[in-house]
């Protein structure tokens, strides 16, 4: 019986410290937004297409979303497309406009990515 013990917690051991090498790495990269900041003249619109690591995938969906935050209001999304709309810098004294974006990536039937 002690003996059998053993064997098994060898058996474990050995089965802990095998590699494994993947055929197709690029498939397991983090998933993440990879649009670029932009700039945008001031008193005008600008429509943004976000973009992903994962859009090379087969028939991916990719779906995206605005988080809550301070300058949230200033920004709309329909699909890709994020929208800066037409602003007045002068009215604040700092320019610079963050939006958080949630993005979820699919491949059916597997499921998501956030």
């Amino acid at each position: 019986m002690k003996i059998i013990k053993l064997l098994v917690v060898y058996i474990l051991l050995l089965s802990s410290f095998q590699t494994f090498a993947l055929k197709d790495p690029e498939r397991f990269k983090p998933f993440h937004i990879t649009t670029a900041d932009v700039s945008t003249p001031e008193n005008r619109e600008k429509v943004i297409k976000l973009t992903t690591n994962k859009d090379t995938q087969a028939n991916p969906i990719i779906t995206f979303a605005i988080v809550d935050g301070l300058d949230s209001k200033k920004f709309t999304l329909v699909g890709d497309k994020l929208t800066f709309e037409a602003t007045d810098f002068e009215a604040r004294k700092n320019a610079t406009y963050h939006v958080k974006i949630r993005s979820t990536f699919s491949i059916p039937p597997y499921g998501a990515l956030t």
